[in-house]
């Protein structure tokens, strides 16, 4: 799976390389890290634009805060964002298919139905994982 905004990957291999490392990755070391990159994307992603009105506290009414589900929508939008890969892969791989059936080439058909056939699988345990993550919603 690879990120096509440079900025997120960035930000992504940052997140990896620290639980690779054994660290638990904390916002504070986004917001405060030294790539002004990483650090503005954080920024962009944990600040909210909207508040809790006054009137909705003084009624003691519960409103979920996005870290409040942040849990829940993270696993969901990597979930989501890896089905949107595998279905671009797919794509190609029939472009291809097409272009080696036109040419009666039969081992490059073999070889790309058979990846072809891995990748439904994964998009098929891809959106079992999606059903089981939107239920927790």
């Amino acid at each position: 799976m690879e990120f096509t905004n440079l900025a997120y990957r960035h930000l992504f291999d940052e997140y990896y390389r620290m639980m690779e490392s054994g660290i638990v990755p904390e916002a504070r070391s986004f917001l405060h890290h030294p790539d002004v990159k990483v650090s503005e994307l954080a920024v962009n992603i944990l600040s909210s634009a909207y508040h809790t009105s006054k009137l909705w506290e003084k009624n003691s009414a519960h409103v979920e805060t996005e870290e409040m589900i942040l849990s829940k929508a993270v696993p969901k939008a990597v979930i989501v964002y890896k089905t949107k890969i595998i279905k671009t892969v797919m794509g190609k791989l029939l472009a291809q298919l097409d272009e080696q059936t036109k040419k009666g080439e039969n081992d490059s058909i073999k070889n790309l139905l058979a990846q072809f056939s891995q990748l439904t699988a994964l998009k098929m345990k891809t959106r079992e994982r999606v059903g089981s993550c939107c239920a927790l919603m």
